[in-house]
C-alpha cells in the first residue's frame, strides 16, 4: 500500500508563520535524506480531548488547537525506535528556525512536537 503522506494537507491547516517554518523544516530533513512527514498539525478541541484522554497529551491548552503546533514522524520507525540523540539533532535544528521543541520539556517528552 502506499504512502499517503499528510504533511500537505497538515501545513495548511497551521497559522502562516508555522506553516512557513515547518515546510522549511520538512524540506531540510527531507534534503537530507530522511523520508519526514508532519503527521499532525490544527486539531479540533474534540480531537485534543480524546488524546488527553489517552494520555498521549496533557493539556487541552495545546498549541495544535490553535494551529502554532504540528508533530513530525520518520517515515518507516516509530518515534521511540529513534534514539533521543537523533531527536536532539532534529530538535536543536528546529530551534535554529525559531521552534520550540517538546523534547525539552521536563515533564511530558514529546520527541516530535515544534511549535511556535
Amino acid at each position: 500500500m502506499p504512502f499517503n503522506d499528510p504533511t500537505i494537507r497538515n501545513l495548511n491547516n497551521l497559522s502562516a508563520p508555522v506553516a512557513a517554518r515547518g515546510f522549511q523544516f520538512i524540506n531540510a530533513l527531507r534534503a537530507a535524506g530522511i523520508p519526514a512527514y508532519i503527521s499532525s498539525g490544527r486539531r479540533t478541541y474534540t480531537e485534543q480531548a480524546r488524546l488527553v484522554a489517552a494520555g498521549a497529551s496533557q493539556t487541552m491548552n495545546s498549541k495544535h488547537v490553535q494551529g502554532r503546533a504540528f508533530d513530525v514522524d520518520i517515515l518507516g520507525y516509530s518515534r521511540d525506535a529513534l534514539p533521543k540523540w537523533w531527536w536532539l539533532q532534529l530538535g536543536e535544528y528546529a530551534e535554529r528556525l525559531g521552534l520550540r521543541w517538546g523534547g525539552r520539556w521536563a515533564g511530558f517528552y514529546d520527541a516530535g512536537h515544534f511549535e511556535l
